[in-house]
């Protein structure tokens, strides 16, 4: 039996042994030229291998980068350094660097080809002498003169010193040496030589000072600042002051009036209006409603006619620090005795109190005072009611006396708070109660839910049986 001989070269290559594959194809590629390097000899930078020139088409090739010694000699392998791309290191420093490239295809692979050595490999640049400087060049705020609660625009301008070094880090705008709520560490996004960056937010009346600071970011060579103080006359906003009055009271029946003070709609801020609310009957001030505190935005005045007659009411809102005073337009109340065929007017009362926001009402307290016998009738319709009907007979209640931890309720109250389960009401959903005894004028009230503003409220009579307020009462 004979076997052919096959002849294995051992080659050494970088002080690396590669075994060489069987010389038994010829068409195996072959190095006609050898790789070259491209880049910078200095640390920190990226040498690129280019092909040598090969025979019989290579499909791939494999790469080994090499350390040598300053006259590129004694070239030792690199561990790791197997891609085409080889980034400088502080260890290359005074060594010349080569590259072998072995190519291959589907007959194998070429012996090893090495390129020239580069230069020795040079330090990494030293660092700039100092970072550039940046400003904050503007601090503008729009619109230059706010009232209370009106949105305003803060604007900062940031400038590097060197047009190639973007800004990067976050600007502060403060109001004295307060950071503004919302307006803290607003990130920079570094597209150039010179970056803005907005905050909105709102004022009480006042003259804010306000600045910005500029901090870069940990890896930002460049210096932080401050701009110049920007002076912003922040004044008071108009109100509107409006009148819910029961257009028909019976003589020696309580009329409760409910003044409702509103700032301008659309504002971004939360302030309210406060002070007091002055109630007056055809022109004169009556006299137990004088300086009625203004109370989540509403405000009450309760009267008892004793005479039949027409009465004309309005109400003057006084302002404060940051809202503008108001007046309410007349309204006509008409006091009447009982109609002819009816046992007489319900008296009983209303108190309420809402809280509100731009998008939902939480109703704090609803109760009815003085209904013993009466049936009030509770309605809700709307996103978030917590029950659509409700029906309740006061039945009268006894007196009781003043204890020191508690208070006694007045005589025929019934609170109808709890009910709502402190839901939170959509706009626009209604809360309706009547107040009805059989052959008895009855009491209507209806409140509406409206965006950042107490509901609004709509009184009347409701004649014994009817249905529709107003109408025959």
């Amino acid at each position: 039996m004979v076997f052919a001989a096959v002849s294995v070269v051992v080659l050494t290559v970088l002080g690396v042994a590669l075994i060489a594959a069987p010389a038994a194809a010829a068409d195996v590629p072959t190095s006609i030229s050898p790789p070259t390097i491209s880049g910078t000899a200095q640390a920190g930078q990226v040498l690129t291998e280019g092909h040598g020139s090969w025979t019989n088409q290579p499909t791939r090739y494999s790469y080994r980068w090499g350390r040598c010694n300053s006259a590129g000699k004694g070239c030792v392998a690199i561990p790791g350094a197997t891609d085409q791309t080889y980034v400088l290191t502080g260890a290359d420093v005074g060594h010349a660097i080569v590259v072998t490239e072995v190519a291959h295809n589907a007959a194998g692979s070429s012996d090893p080809a090495t390129s020239a050595a580069t230069p020795a490999v040079s330090p990494p640049p030293p660092p700039p002498s100092g970072p550039p400087p940046t400003t904050v060049a503007t601090l503008t705020a729009s619109p230059a003169a706010p009232v209370v609660d009106q949105a305003v625009t803060l604007i900062a301008a940031v400038t590097s010193s060197e047009r190639a070094v973007a800004p990067s880090g976050a600007v502060t705008f403060l109001n004295g040496s307060s950071a503004i709520s919302g307006c803290a560490s607003v990130p920079v996004n570094p597209v150039g030589q010179t970056v803005v960056v907005t905050c909105q937010t709102w004022f009480a009346a006042s003259i804010p000072q306000l600045v910005a600071t500029f901090s870069p970011g940990p890896a930002a060579t460049m210096t932080g600042s401050t701009s110049p103080v920007v002076s912003l006359p922040v004044g008071p906003d108009t109100t509107s002051t409006s009148l819910d009055v029961s257009k028909t009271v019976g003589v020696g029946a309580g009329a409760t009036y409910t003044a409702s003070v509103d700032s301008a709609p659309g504002r971004l801020g939360t302030l309210q209006p406060t002070g007091t609310v002055e109630f007056f009957d055809g022109g004169e001030a009556i006299a137990s409603c004088l300086s009625r505190p203004l109370a989540n935005a509403g405000a009450t005045c309760s009267v008892t006619y004793s005479v039949p007659g027409t009465h004309s009411i309005t109400a003057q809102y006084s302002g404060d620090a940051n809202f503008r005073a108001s007046s309410a337009p007349a309204q006509p109340v008409n006091v009447v005795n009982p109609p002819a065929g009816t046992l007489g007017l319900i008296s009983s009362t209303m108190q309420w109190t809402f809280e509100f926001t731009p998008t939902y009402t939480k109703v704090l307290a609803l109760i009815v005072n003085g209904a013993s016998g009466a049936t009030v009738t509770t309605s809700c319709n709307g996103k978030g009611c917590a029950f659509v009907r409700r029906a309740t007979l006061v039945r009268k209640t006894r007196r009781c006396a003043q204890a020191a931890n508690r208070r006694c309720p007045t005589y025929g109250t019934l609170d109808l708070t709890p009910g709502f389960q402190n839901r939170r009401l959509a706009v626009g959903a209604r809360i309706t109660v009547t107040i009805t005894r059989a052959g008895w004028v009855g009491k209507y009230y209806q409140f509406t839910v409206r965006a950042r503003r107490r509901p609004r409220v709509q009184i009347a009579c409701l004649a014994p049986g009817a249905v529709r307020p107003g109408v025959g009462c």
